[in-house]
């Protein structure tokens, strides 16, 4: 990343640029002091594709002392650098921040300490390399072997059954897996175990099986964390966006949302769904049939259930886990301005301090706006989540409202 005057101020890392890149520049976003002053400079980027993740750990590490960027703070000095070393006549592969002695084979340094830790138990596990305190040759049958050798996790180095050379190239191929990535460690692998199975040498073609299978699972558990973390930083952009457009005084991690439903003057009930940060928390959830509100009054409905709820805010009968004990963050209302001055007005009778908004759907029944006071507040970055709220509430209570009708019709 270059200011105004094409300096490198920064010099980052992704797998995906296209989830990555955007996150800097969400408007209101809650960045740390350090990276909203960064993105305030930022006048332009470039960027360079690679094939593995070593790779890029090599050239980011590269570019970083070749430039010495503002913004790579924790990496001015090598103590924030790391390192992949192999160590020992029986050489072990550990991730570690002290620069290695001289005579010692390694890989980096790198800036990164996750990923260097990330590559170096992957490329342990897949190959089943030691990451034991033993020293070999001198601790080879003293004990028995520990508990990775009996889930699998390791070849059993310390039994002394394993050749010089066999463990060897057992190193040489982890280390091409951490130089070279998964694919072309796959395709090395492959050609080997055909060539075994050529020799009818079938038991080391299904160790070379089973060594490709834990690659290919590894890339997949890498695939589904990046996908988690793409949809967490979404989630928390969201939930960004809605404290700053509301002007709420802190992130609404826990958020309550209510909807009335009936079939004109009969079985009138409502739903009230929770979600805890951007996620439907489905233990929380209630339902109401109304008490006093014997016609269809959407308004008459919306007070009677906020009213019978918060008075249970602080009912002592209640067990402590029970959602009517917690108090949210903030509210949506199913409606309007209408809507929301009811609910305003209920809490306000009964002090309690709770932020309350409407979410408004268009005449396609689609979620449309944020609605406060007076006016319609659009959303971007909370769209789909807002969304996703308003059509759970409602799939909720017109469930209950189904139910209630099914039941008062005699239908199992």
């Amino acid at each position: 990343m270059k200011d105004e005057n094409g300096k490198v101020i920064y010099v980052g890392k992704a797998k995906n640029l296209r989830n990555r890149v955007p996150n800097y520049f969400v408007k209101d976003y809650s960045h740390s002091t350090k990276t909203r002053e960064l993105v305030s400079k930022i006048a332009d980027f470039d960027f360079i594709t690679v094939e593995t993740e070593f790779e890029a750990l090599v050239l980011e590490c590269n570019k970083i002392k070749e430039y010495r960027p503002q913004y790579n703070i924790m990496l001015n000095d090598d103590g924030g650098y790391h390192y992949i070393v192999i160590r020992g006549e029986y050489p072990k592969i550990t991730a570690e921040m002290k620069i290695p002695e001289e005579d010692t084979v390694y890989l980096g340094p790198f800036t990164s300490s996750y990923a260097t830790a990330k590559i170096v138990e992957d490329a342990n596990i897949v190959f089943k390399l030691p990451n034991c305190r033993r020293k070999f040759p001198e601790d080879f049958g003293k004990t028995r072997p520990c508990l990775n050798f009996y889930t699998k996790q390791c070849c059993g180095l310390c039994r002394g059954h394993i050749s010089k050379e066999e463990y060897l190239s057992m190193v040489s191929g982890a280390v091409d897996y951490i130089k070279n990535g998964s694919n072309s460690t796959i395709e090395t692998l492959k050609q080997q175990m055909f060539e075994c199975s050529e020799q009818l040498n079938f038991e080391k073609a299904a160790v070379l099986r089973d060594r490709i299978k834990l690659i290919q699972k590894s890339w997949d558990e890498n695939r589904i964390i990046e996908n988690i973390h793409t949809k967490t930083d979404k989630d928390e952009n969201a939930l960004t966006e809605i404290k700053n457009i509301l002007g709420l005084d802190k992130i609404p991690a826990y958020i309550e949302s209510y909807d009335i439903s009936n079939l004109g003057n009969s079985n009138i009930v409502a739903g009230m769904t929770v979600f805890e940060n951007a996620k439907p928390l489905k233990s929380a959830y209630k339902k109401f049939k109304m008490k006093t509100v014997l016609t269809q009054d959407d308004y008459g409905s919306l007070r009677e259930v906020l009213t019978r709820r918060f008075k249970r805010l602080n009912d002592e009968k209640l067990k402590e886990d029970d959602s009517f004990r917690r108090k949210p963050d903030l509210i949506f209302v199913d409606g309007g301005k209408g809507q929301v001055s009811v609910a305003r007005k209920v809490l306000a009778e009964m002090n309690i301090d709770i932020p309350v908004f409407g979410l408004v759907k268009d005449g396609k029944h689609r979620t449309r706006a944020i609605a406060g006071d007076s006016r319609e507040i659009v959303v971007s970055q909370a769209f789909n989540l807002i969304t996703r709220i308003q059509d759970e509430t409602h799939r909720f209570a017109i469930s209950y409202q189904r139910k209630r009708r099914n039941m008062t019709n005699g239908i199992n």
